[in-house]
């Protein structure tokens, strides 16, 4: 794949923002899709299996964010990299990127496996729902680097300029797991019926389509694999860059999966129903969150790119416009989750309980959307100008000394709602607390500091 083909250093930052972050949008709607059909299809079984699949949304948060970290470090490496016209360094840093991130993701599904049992009965599994969660974490687990790599190779195609390919694959997958689904939930023709164990195999089986998609291209199309032993000195020294700005990245994002197994046990407090309608309408809103989504990863590459290439106005534009744009959104996903969030929810459940549960998350937490991608926007700005530890303190901060904090304060004082109205109240702080370190971290980038002036900023990174 040519560089020149893909550079985001180039024309108008809306339109280039806009060319990659569409298909971005897509693949995302696509993979929430996935998610949602499973929920879809688990309602049918009844409240107690989707209670049980809302238990296992932390347990996945959790994993994925290991892969999210190990992909944000290569990304931002691969599309500085290519900002500075370097390509056999991006190809080394991808194929050194991708052994790191299997390996790690090994050793995960060890543990994994190994503590299901403890793990589940600390977030408030009864035991009834703890007997569904066994039969299908124990597939979710063996599959889970088939779901991994095809998530940190994406981050490589999208780093390069190429967002479409990604979203075909995340298309596909969705696709077919609408179609896996039902068959292997309920038992269709000669398969036998799984339960919640069938919506786990459909994941394994369409994220390893993924898997080997990815791998090809990466392989063959642009030619980003290094197919001969690393030598380790090399090997090291691209894992070091990796983590550089990985392991803050996944610490950041392994976060939100803690404050959220902490939130799910404060609503357990409230029943089983309670926790259904939560991990129900935490999956819907997902929907209204992709185009925070979809302008947030658009904004790594684009930066990362511009940052090689030395053009800080370019990102200082990009900033103003996304972050106009993320308030709007806000704003119209609140009206729309308002008026149409009950009928939505009814589409998974008929439990009164559960619906009054949703209510109230769709009348409340989208008050905070705004907030939420101004956060989004400038932590994952501070992690590819080599600010991550910024980004993760930022990150620390909301979702513990304000997220979880604040919806425990609403606990006590109103109950269910104060919960979802500390949520909402939270997003704001937080954003407001990221825009004052980003700027803080812009002038540091622009002055050609790092962490108090120890470097300078080159074309190929910091010396």
């Amino acid at each position: 794949m040519s560089m020149a083909k893909n550079c985001l250093t180039e024309g108008p930052v809306g339109g280039v923002l806009f060319r990659l972050g569409v298909p971005m949008f897509f693949g995302g709607l696509s993979m929430v899709v996935f998610n949602v059909t499973d929920t879809y299809f688990v309602s049918w079984l009844g409240s107690m299996q989707l209670a049980a699949l809302s238990f296992t949304f932390p347990v996945v948060l959790f994993t994925t964010s290991i892969a999210h970290g190990v992909g944000t470090g290569v990304s931002a490496a691969v599309s500085r990299a290519v900002g500075a016209k370097d390509l056999e360094r991006a190809r080394r840093i991808t194929t050194h990127g991708l052994l790191l991130g299997f390996l790690l993701i090994l050793l995960l599904e060890g543990a994994g496996l190994c503590s299901m049992v403890p793990l589940f009965r600390f977030l408030g599994a009864p035991s009834e729902i703890l007997i569904l969660l066994r039969g299908y974490m124990r597939i979710w687990f063996l599959g889970l680097p088939c779901m991994v790599l095809p998530m940190i190779g994406n981050n490589v195609l999208r780093a390069m300029g190429d967002s479409k390919i990604p979203s075909l694959m995340v298309t596909f997958a969705a696709g077919l797991n609408v179609i896996l689904d039902p068959v292997l939930i309920f038992g269709i023709g000669f398969f036998p019926s799984l339960g919640i164990a069938g919506a786990a195999l459909a994941t394994v089986i369409t994220r390893s389509f993924m898997c080997i998609w990815s791998l090809l291209v990466l392989a063959y199309r642009d030619s980003m694999l290094l197919f001969e032993r690393p030598r380790f000195p090399e090997l090291w020294a691209s894992w070091k860059e990796i983590l550089h700005v990985g392991f803050p990245a996944m610490g950041a994002k392994i976060a939100l999966p803690l404050g959220a197994g902490i939130l799910t046990k404060i609503v357990a407090a409230y029943g089983p129903s309670s926790v259904a309608g939560f991990g129900a309408a935490s999956r819907i809103e997902i929907f209204a969150l992709m185009p925070l989504s979809a302008l947030t990863g658009a904004m790594g590459p684009f930066v990362g790119q511009n940052w090689g290439a030395l053009r800080f106005e370019r990102i200082r534009e990009s900033l103003f416009q996304g972050g106009a744009f993320v308030c709007f959104w806000g704003i119209f996903s609140l009206g729309v989750l308002a008026f149409f969030g009950e009928f939505l929810g009814s589409l998974f459940s008929k439990d009164p309980e559960v619906l009054r549960v949703m209510r109230f998350y769709f009348r409340v937490v989208p008050l905070g959307y705004g907030g939420t991608g101004l956060l989004l926007l400038a932590t994952s700005v501070m992690s590819v100008l080599r600010m991550p530890f910024y980004a993760v303190g930022v990150t620390l901060v909301h979702t513990f000394a304000f997220s979880l904090l604040l919806a425990w304060g609403g606990a006590l004082l109103f109950g269910l709602p104060g919960i979802f109205g500390g949520l909402a109240l939270a997003s704001w702080m937080g954003a407001l607390l990221g825009i004052a370190v980003l700027r803080r971290v812009l002038e540091r980038r622009e002055n050609g500091e790092l962490l108090g002036g120890r470097g300078k900023i080159s074309r190929s990174g910091v010396v």
